[in-house]
C-alpha cells in the first residue's frame, strides 16, 4: 500500500519529515482513515494486512513512531493549518475549546471546523491543580504556539 498514492494530500502533509518517518506517518493516517477509528489496535490491524507482518509487530511499528522523538506534533499540526489556509476556495476556522479527560486532566484541543464537524489537529494536556498561570494565558500561550492569533 502506498498511502501517497491513495491519498494524494498526504505528500504535501508529510513532506517536511525524513523519508522513513513520512512511510510510517503515512500509513497510520491511511491506516485512520481506512477503518475510521484512532484505536491503537484497529490501526495496527490495518498496518499488518496491508505490510504483510504479523500484528504485534505493527503494534510495535505504531508505538515507536508514538514514542519517536524526532517528530514535533505541533510542527505537523501547524504544516496542516498552514496548508488548509492556502486555498483560496475556503477560510480555515479553527474551533478551540477546553475538555475534562478521566477526572484528573484538562485538554485544551484545537479543531478545525468542517461541515458539521470538526477535526482536532491540536492538544495539550494539564492535570487539574492549583496553578499560579490564569487559564487566558495558557489559551493565549496555546494559540501563539500553533501561529494563530485570536480575533
Amino acid at each position: 500500500m502506498n498511502p501517497e498514492r491513495a491519498y494524494p494530500f498526504l505528500k504535501p502533509l508529510l513532506q517536511p519529515f525524513h523519508k522513513a518517518r513520512r512511510k510510517t506517518l503515512g500509513l497510520v493516517i491511511a491506516a485512520i482513515t481506512t477503518c475510521g477509528q484512532a484505536r491503537s489496535f484497529a490501526i495496527a490491524t490495518t498496518l499488518s494486512t496491508w505490510l504483510g507482518t504479523r500484528l504485534d509487530s505493527a503494534v510495535n511499528r505504531f508505538y515507536r513512531l508514538l514514542r519517536n522523538s524526532h517528530i514535533d506534533y505541533l510542527q505537523f499540526a501547524t504544516h496542516w493549518i498552514d496548508l488548509l489556509a492556502r486555498r483560496p476556495d475556503r477560510k480555515v476556522l479553527l474551533a478551540v475549546d477546553w475538555t475534562e479527560w478521566h477526572h484528573d486532566l484538562r485538554l485544551l484541543v484545537a479543531a478545525m471546523v468542517t461541515g458539521k464537524r470538526a477535526i482536532p489537529v491540536f492538544t495539550q494536556g494539564w492535570r487539574k491543580m492549583v496553578s499560579s498561570r490564569s487559564q487566558n494565558t495558557r489559551e493565549n500561550t496555546f494559540l501563539r504556539h500553533l501561529g494563530v492569533y485570536p480575533v
